[in-house]
């Protein structure tokens, strides 16, 4: 069932003396009377108002629905805390589900966004662990570590089903088509899911660093490892071709994708912005200065959420990709966030 995390964020109560001052002190930002460390942070008239939920979770697992009607104040609206420390999430409809280490594949209820309700979860044994987790068409694609990337039919969220299995490691998994990547520490695995009770293996992408995430655009694939960015094409999925990168001065953990640019959570190294124009000449444009150990990024209407080690999630404007814009929050959570995903899912 849903639960409120007791002290999560330690949320600041509403104040509209206190929200009167940070607008005046955005104005005074806007014609140079304070200094700025990375950017011009935008004023409440810049904040657009849409029906987009994010979709946070901590590092002790707990789940939180934020709005984010106004950019500047993502406020909470519901929390979930999980049997384990799982950060992996994603959402099909209502619907949300978290890969948890120790409580394995949960299944949220959202339809009321204001409480959550568990309805179903997934472990193939008592030790299974998932990790990432992809939806489509009524299976979720899950890494379960040591014992590879099970397929679930959870089409009847209340009742979970195992329909294949396959591989001996995945955490991090995406689709692309009839495809399935499983990355390990290293290889990339890819699998044919047209049969998916018969995963059949196809090739591997051949890496010297672990992978920590996946992300799929027609036929490249993005990969955040331990070293950096990496893009590899797989147009013919027998033959796949490295084509190009850039090194991170930390790990990189979290990608997002917005108008042929890759943004880059790269822990200690803040967010990095990538040209991916061209594919196999990656140019970073822009660095982010605020982030504190960035864990994750997601992108959303216009706009890039960055978790990290500080709270958040931090808002920025990436109208222009080359030099995103932050919102400065007037509320966030105080808890280091491991995740952020929007919620509807853009697909676009």
């Amino acid at each position: 069932m849903g639960a409120t995390a007791p002290g999560l964020g330690r949320q600041k109560a509403y104040n509209p003396a206190m929200r009167s001052i940070h607008t005046a002190w955005l104005a005074m930002a806007f014609i140079g009377l304070l200094p700025l460390v990375a950017g011009c942070p935008l004023d409440d008239d810049d904040l657009a108002i849409d029906d987009l939920y994010l979709i946070t979770v901590d590092d002790a697992g707990t789940l939180a629905v934020r709005t984010t009607t106004d950019k500047a104040w993502p406020e909470l609206v519901s929390s979930y805390v999980s049997p384990g420390t799982g950060y992996f999430v994603d959402v099909d409809g209502p619907w949300i589900y978290l890969g948890s280490w120790g409580g394995g594949l949960i299944i949220l209820d959202g339809t009321d966004p204001g409480s959550l309700l568990e309805v179903g979860s997934f472990r193939a044994t008592a030790a299974s662990e998932s990790g990432s987790v992809v939806v489509r068409d009524g299976l979720a694609f899950v890494g379960e570590y040591a014992n590879g990337l099970a397929i679930v039919d959870v089409s009847v969220p209340e009742s979970p089903v195992e329909v294949g299995r396959a591989g001996d490691f995945a955490a991090a998994v995406a689709l692309m088509g009839d495809l399935a990547l499983a990355a390990g520490p290293a290889p990339v695995r890819i699998y044919d899911i047209s049969d998916p009770g018969v995963p059949a293996y196809v090739d591997l992408i051949s890496l010297f660093d672990p992978v920590n995430d996946l992300l799929v655009d027609g036929e490249l694939v993005y990969m955040a490892t331990d070293d950096g960015l990496e893009i590899v094409d797989l147009s013919d999925p027998t033959e796949p071709l490295s084509l190009g990168g850039i090194e991170t001065t930390d790990r990189a953990l979290g990608l997002a994708l917005y108008d042929e640019h890759v943004f880059v959570a790269a822990g200690e190294a803040g967010v990095r912005g990538v040209d991916v124009s061209d594919p196999s000449n990656p140019v970073e444009t822009w660095t982010d200065g605020w982030s504190s150990h960035a864990n994750d990024v997601a992108i959303h209407g216009g706009w890039l959420w960055v978790a990290d080690d500080a709270g958040g999630p931090d808002p920025y404007d990436v109208g222009n990709p080359d030099s995103p814009r932050k919102v400065l929050l007037e509320s966030y959570s105080s808890s280091a966030l491991k995740s952020v995903t929007p919620w509807p899912r853009d697909d676009s």
